[in-house]
């Protein structure tokens, strides 16, 4: 069954909403950062060429209903701080979710996957 694309999840605190390329920017912070990146299945971005291309391979998987890229966002904050997708069978990673965040100088990335 084809994941389908919700609507913008807001508290007033967090919007978690697809990644559009406004985000791009933001999130070179996030994975232009080998530290972050690493646990990822995809190379450190090192230019905003690297993100426009992540992005078109994001828009051609969300396509075919296998994964969705969001962005957490906490209201207030300058930037997007993190990035999450979510995907199902038979994505790389199946029956996963990978964050990576950046907040405050302090980065991170983790996958889980389920069942566990």
């Amino acid at each position: 069954m084809p994941l389908q694309a919700p609507a913008s999840i807001d508290s007033p605190r967090l919007q978690i909403r697809l990644v559009t390329r406004a985000d791009l920017q933001d999130l070179m912070a996030v994975n232009g950062d080998e530290a972050v990146t690493r646990f990822l299945p995809y190379a450190t971005w090192s230019a905003i060429a690297d993100a426009h291309a992540w992005y078109e391979r994001m828009e051609k998987i969300q396509a075919t209903g296998t994964a969705l890229q969001f962005v957490l966002i906490e209201r207030g904050a300058p930037s997007a701080p993190a990035c999450c997708s979510a995907s199902t069978p038979p994505v790389r990673a199946p029956n996963s979710a990978t964050c990576s965040a950046a907040r405050n100088g302090a980065r991170d990335s983790c996958t889980r996957r389920w069942p566990r």
